[in-house]
C-alpha cells in the first residue's frame, strides 16, 4: 500500500477559527512552522517505501534489514567440507574405491567438521535468505506452501517439491548448490531456525 502525504498546512487552516484562517499573517506563520514537517514527511515516506525494499537494497541497506529481521549476513558454523552425498548437492563427494584412495568422501559427522567456519553472504544470497526469514517470521501455521517458498529461496530455484505421503515424515526434493538448505535444515531445532516445519515432523533432504 502506497503511503499518502498529508497537507499539514491545509489541515491547520481548516481546523482554525474563521477569524484566524482568513488572516494572511496567520497563514504565513503556520507555513513557517509546518513547512519543516512537510519536508520531513516526504523524506520519511521515501524511507518507508525504499529503505525496506529487499529487491532493490544492497550493501549496508541489506545489513540494516537483516538487523530488523535478526538475520546476520555472516552464517556461523557453515561447514565447507566435502562429504558423501547426492550427485549435484552442495560439496557432495562420491563413493570411495580401494584402488584409488584419493576418490570418495567421508560420511558427515557432527563432530567431524570445524565449528569455527563461517560464510559471508553476497548481496544476492543475502536477499534470498532475508526473504526466507521474513516468511518464517510471519508464518502462523507452518504450512507446506510456506515451507516450499522458503526452500525455493534457499535453493535459488522454483522446482523443489515436498513428499508428505508418510505420516510424521517429510522429504524435501531439491538441488542445493549453495548449501543453504542443508545448513538451515541442520539448524531446524535451534533458535535461528528458518524453515517453517511443524513440531514432531521428521524432515529429510534428497536430490531432485
Amino acid at each position: 500500500m502506497q503511503l499518502q502525504t498529508v497537507d499539514y498546512l491545509a489541515q491547520a487552516v481548516e481546523n482554525s477559527s474563521s477569524l484566524l484562517n482568513e488572516s494572511p499573517m496567520f497563514q504565513a506563520f503556520l507555513a513557517a512552522i509546518l513547512d519543516y514537517y512537510q519536508e520531513q514527511q516526504v523524506d520519511l515516506i521515501w524511507l518507508c517505501e525504499n529503505m525496506l525494499d529487499i529487491d532493490n537494497a544492497s550493501n549496508w541497506q541489506l545489513d540494516f534489514i537483516g538487523l530488523l529481521l535478526n538475520q546476520p549476513r555472516l552464517l556461523a558454523s557453515f561447514d565447507t567440507g566435502v562429504y558423501f552425498g547426492f550427485e549435484g548437492a552442495y560439496q557432495s563427494g562420491t563413493f570411495g574405491t580401494l584402488a584409488d584412495p584419493t576418490v570418495g568422501a567421508p560420511w558427515y559427522s557432527s563432530s567431524g567438521y570445524n565449528p569455527s567456519t563461517s560464510k559471508r553472504l553476497t548481496d544476492d544470497q543475502y536477499r534470498r535468505i532475508l526473504k526466507a526469514r521474513s516468511i518464517k517470521k510471519t508464518s502462523k501455521y507452518c504450512n507446506h506452501i510456506e515451507l516450499l517458498e522458503v526452500v525455493n529461496l534457499l535453493a535459488d530455484n522454483t522446482t523443489s517439491t515436498l513428499d508428505t505421503t508418510s505420516n510424521g515424515n517429510l522429504t524435501i526434493y531439491t538441488t542445493d548448490p549453495d548449501g543453504f538448505v542443508s545448513y538451515f535444515l541442520s539448524r531446524s531445532r535451534t533458535s535461528d531456525n528458518i524453515l517453517p516445519i511443524p513440531l514432531g515432523v521428521r524432515v529429510t533432504l534428497a536430490a531432485a
